[in-house]
């Protein structure tokens, strides 16, 4: 099933520039508005690098597409467009996300003709990151962020910790995948057939408008194709055919499926996908951290390295999901499937 539109319908209800405005001028920051606090500013690890970058939050979409200001000369017969994906927002109210691959997705496009560049970017309109705005809070989990832990920035200010109780995580396990993964697709861009999709470690995929950078609609792989998470990297054959791996979890424990998605036909909302090889995680209840795979002309080759999901813990909702739900075996030996 797809969620059509429901995102952008949702969002008229706010002037989103305001909202962003206004909300960076009440979050923490330093001396530049919409950048968080950041220690390694004049310094730290990498030399000569403002690592602040990286904390940057967007404070007004470019919906329509804004001539650059040029320092050299493009040449006037390169033509093209470069589309990115990744996080543009690390915090709504007060709430802080907890790690770089937690903020919201924003996609960003530079297009290159007759010698000029122009920008674009907004923001996918994704339940969660809708929800957040809403709220002024951070409503859902992420990587190392887990939203049922609130006054989170108080409380990493002092240090402290607080559990979450038993109501809350009970209440994410009847909300199924949704209580347990976000659908902030900020990974990756990747078409299939004539439509461009935006891609995530969870099982949920954003179709947007490649010329407005619109949101149109959510793919939801779980119940499409009953995987548990999915890369974010997918591969493709000469005809344009897509391959992809996901993580399925059934009563004989996790395994890792790759299927096939055919260029056309019903590309727009990932039908028709085929499964081609299964195989069996060496845990039984901690599948591989699969972020992508590698394709040949006559294998697939899956890594499956002693770098782990520990599914339990994920469905319990523990309050640090990345040290408490990701796991390494140290002494065991990384695995190549063929």
């Amino acid at each position: 099933m797809t969620s059509k539109l429901q995102f952008v319908t949702m969002s008229k209800c706010h002037n989103i520039d305001e909202l962003l405005q206004n909300e960076a001028q009440n979050a923490l920051h330093d001396s530049y508005l919409g950048v968080l606090p950041c220690e390694e500013r004049h310094g730290g690890i990498y030399p000569q690098v403002d690592l602040s970058i990286w904390l940057r939050s967007c404070m007004e979409e470019v919906v329509s597409p804004k001539r650059g200001q040029l320092n050299g000369h493009v040449p006037t017969w390169l033509k093209g467009e470069l589309m990115m994906n990744g996080p543009g927002k690390f915090y709504f109210g007060q709430d802080i996300f907890q790690h770089l691959f937690d903020g919201s997705a924003l996609v960003q496009k530079f297009s290159i003709e007759k010698g000029q560049v122009y920008y674009q970017c907004r923001f996918l309109r994704t339940k969660s990151f809708l929800e957040n705005l809403k709220a002024k809070a951070i409503t859902r989990n992420e990587f190392a962020t887990n939203a049922q832990s609130d006054n989170r920035a108080v409380r990493c200010k002092n240090g402290e910790k607080k559990s979450v109780g038993m109501k809350e995580r009970l209440s994410g396990l009847t909300n199924g995948i949704e209580g347990l993964m976000s659908d902030n697709a900020m990974i990756s861009i990747y078409p299939l057939g004539k439509n461009y999709f935006c891609f995530y470690e969870s099982p949920f995929l954003c179709r947007f408008d490649p010329y407005t950078l619109a949101t149109c609609e959510r793919v939801d792989l779980n119940k499409k194709l009953s995987v548990f998470s999915h890369g974010s990297h997918p591969h493709y054959d000469a005809q344009g055919n897509m391959y992809t791996i996901g993580v399925k979890i059934g009563f004989s424990g996790p395994e890792y499926v790759i299927h096939r998605f055919p260029r056309e036909g019903q590309a727009e909302c990932f039908e028709g996908g085929q499964a081609l090889a299964r195989v069996r995680s060496r845990w039984l209840l901690e599948p591989g951290y699969m972020h992508s795979f590698a394709i040949t002309e006559n294998y697939y080759i899956l890594v499956e390295q002693p770098l782990t999901v520990h599914a339990p813990s994920l469905a319990r909702g523990n309050d640090d999901i990345e040290n408490e739900c990701i796991g390494h075996h140290t002494f065991m030996q990384i695995f190549l499937g063929v």
